[in-house]
């Protein structure tokens, strides 16, 4: 027995069966959209579906929601990856829909990593004043000539921008300015902010996931050569 026979003989009509795949279709193109993985529910878009469904009228509780969904699995529609539930038949139906998702991800990216580059200057003058002459010296522990300070600031601000970081004043410590030393030394504003934008468009990469700029200064040259290259 194919899945829509057994959506029909359990919501009781081929329009019921019809109504609920047009429900389904729906939410996972929309969660598509929102740059989810095609085609997967997650446990608690799950939720949210099952309790749309009942809203619509086409279950009567959120539990026989829920267990019909999951007994789909049975006959193909669904297929278990751990707690998610994937619909391969989403998916090859509808692989435009992962490119325009990806692609409306990355403008959104793109275009609050932008917003905040806007903001740097302002920041780079509140600082400035805001936080203590005693962190801004180079590693003999002389005072950073003043564009080598601004190049600092810009630095860090602008990999907390690219990691969705918001740096409290009490951040901005002596060892985040010695990290960013050599960083600067060796690569231009131009090129950290070309680094930084790409760090922002793959922050999803498994390689950036909890990552900070703490963490990741030490290891800048090598995100440069895997992200760049």
């Amino acid at each position: 027995m194919t899945d829509f026979r057994v959506a029909k003989s359990r919501l009781g009509s081929e329009s019921a069966a019809l109504h609920f795949y047009w429900l389904l279709w729906r939410e996972l193109a929309a969660l598509a959209r929102q740059g989810m993985p095609l085609g997967r529910l997650r446990p608690i878009h799950a939720n949210v579906f099952n309790s749309f469904m009942v809203e619509r009228g086409v279950f009567a509780a959120e539990e026989d929601a829920r267990l019909f969904l999951e007994s789909l699995v049975d006959y193909d529609l669904f297929k278990k990856d751990g707690d998610d539930l994937l619909c391969p038949r989403f998916i090859a139906l509808n692989g435009d829909l992962a490119v325009q998702g990806n692609r409306e991800r990355a403008g959104g990216r793109v275009k609050a990593f932008l917003a905040k580059q806007n903001e740097i200057k302002s920041q780079e003058m509140e600082l400035a004043l805001s936080t203590p002459a005693r962190i801004w010296v180079d590693e003999q522990q002389q005072p950073l000539a003043s564009d080598l300070q601004r190049r600092v600031q810009y630095l860090v601000l602008t990999c907390d921008s690219a990691l969705k970081i918001e740096r409290p004043a009490h951040g901005w410590t002596p060892e985040i300015v010695q990290m960013a030393l050599p960083v600067v030394r060796a690569y231009s504003d131009q090129q950290v902010f070309i680094v930084c934008r790409k760090i922002a468009l793959q922050r999803d990469h498994p390689r950036l996931l909890g990552q900070t700029t703490e963490r990741l200064l030490p290891d800048f040259k090598t995100i440069v050569t895997d992200f760049m290259n």
